[in-house]
């Protein structure tokens, strides 16, 4: 009679761990999901991609590695609000997208959730058409701007036959490798969200 009970209490362990296992597991995508990888500002980011033609997901993985999702984040460089967005780049986009002066925009403004997605929203597509379509390219422009990127591109050492070999920024390389991992997160765990 022993053995059954040996028998019956290992398989209800192996139970009780099974569903330890499993509630951690949950768990654990619950904390990375809602602490980790938030979605914030999921409309205007809907929205802004459809308008400038941008995968969600690519826009929520800038929106997070810029500025983890933080309205007013200011970088060390000034670079200001989700997307971080220089104010001259800020004053330039609002002159393109609404014909008014670049000395008329109100710098305040950037760190609007809604300034904010559109503005960056709009620049990320100007970059994808400056580089026909390269989300790489336009990601290295987003960071180390587009003159530096246009700098590199003529250099015949950086890039050979017109396609660029290196990033020279260390920096940048690694912006460039963590937005599109932040993308991939994004694509997985918000799979419905951001379709």
């Amino acid at each position: 009679m022993a053995r059954p009970k040996r028998i019956i209490l290992l398989l209800l362990a192996v139970f009780v761990l099974a569903a330890c296992f499993i509630a951690g597991a949950y768990f654990l995508d619950y904390i990375v999901q809602t602490r980790v990888y938030k979605l914030d500002y999921a409309e205007q980011i809907l929205e802004n991609a459809a308008v400038y033609e941008l995968q969600p997901a690519l826009v929520a993985a800038i929106v997070h590695v810029e500025s983890h999702s933080q309205r007013d984040a200011v970088s060390p460089k000034g670079a200001v609000g989700l997307m971080q967005i220089m104010p001259d780049t800020g004053a330039w986009i609002y002159s393109k997208i609404t014909g008014g002066e670049a000395a008329d925009f109100d710098m305040s403004k950037l760190t609007d959730p809604d300034t904010n997605i559109a503005f960056g929203c709009w620049y990320m597509r100007f970059l994808l058409d400056k580089y026909n379509g390269d989300t790489k390219l336009a990601l290295i422009a987003y960071n180390a701007g587009p003159g530096n990127l246009d700098k590199w591109l003529d250099d015949a050492e950086i890039s050979p036959a017109g396609t660029l070999s290196r990033i020279p920024f260390a920096e940048t390389e690694r912006y460039v490798e963590k937005i599109l991992q932040t993308k991939e997160t994004y694509e997985t765990l918000y799979e419905k969200e951001l379709s």
